[in-house]
């Protein structure tokens, strides 16, 4: 419970921080943009610490490219 405080707490201070300063320059897309990385940032930190199994990304490119390489290997022979 202390470590996700923590992180969530350093996430508000890293925000606190950096956003006035993105604000001053008029640099509203990249606070969006910093505001939204942020927050996933320190998402998948918190489910890492609470062990949560999350999918790997690789099996998700080969569901998508395995048909198209085996397609192109049929055209190629």
């Amino acid at each position: 419970m202390w470590k996700i405080v923590c992180v969530c707490t350093v996430a508000v201070l890293m925000a606190y921080l950096e956003v006035p300063s993105l604000l001053k320059k008029g640099w509203l897309k990249e606070m969006s943009i910093f505001l939204v990385l942020l927050c996933i940032g320190a998402g998948l930190i918190i489910t890492r610490i609470q062990q949560v199994e999350l999918p790997n990304p690789l099996k998700g490119i080969l569901y998508i490219y395995e048909p198209v390489g085996k397609w192109i290997m049929k055209i190629l022979s």
